[in-house]
């Protein structure tokens, strides 16, 4: 396959596939861009990692995956994670402890059913896109301030 087929890939969907490991976001398809190198954002609009064992999630989510506007990441171990979504600090807890990195400012649509949450990640506040957000299934104790969210979806989630 030829190196620039996947360059306009819109959506990946990586579900149940058993990642364990923070995704390298470098192995994802970029523009084209003579003289920027790797620093191009990925094109991605949809990433799906629902069902896997992830604990962690790479600190540059939100610079490199600019253009996201859909994230799954349900199902997965996401509880001792803090703000950036994981800097590997998570210790299964539940408790957040500021580690999320930032999320991309893009982002419309965000899924953290059944991960043990015991916060909202304070990334989520900096989503000015967000519009909708899956909490089912965690343990949820606050809920920062989102200016343009419409639905909170949260059952089982003990708000």
């Amino acid at each position: 396959m030829g190196s620039g087929r996947l360059e306009g890939l819109g959506t990946l969907d990586l579900a149940r596939c058993g990642l364990r490991d923070a995704l390298d976001l470098n192995l994802l398809p970029r523009p084209a861009s003579p003289g920027l190198g790797s620093s191009r954002p990925v094109l991605l609009k949809r990433l799906d990692l629902a069902y896997n064992w992830l604990e962690v999630l790479p600190a540059a989510l939100g610079s490199e995956l600019a253009n996201l506007e859909r994230l799954s990441l349900s199902h997965n171990r996401l509880g001792g994670l803090g703000d950036g979504l994981g800097d590997g600090s998570g210790d299964g807890s539940g408790d957040c402890k500021e580690s999320v990195p930032a999320l991309p400012a893009s982002l419309k649509v965000l899924n953290l059913a059944g991960n043990g949450l015991r916060e909202v990640p304070r990334a989520v506040a900096s989503c000015p896109e967000l519009v909708e957000i899956c909490l089912d299934l965690n343990k949820l104790a606050n809920f920062p301030e989102v200016k343009k969210l419409r639905m909170i979806l949260a059952t089982c989630s003990f708000l």
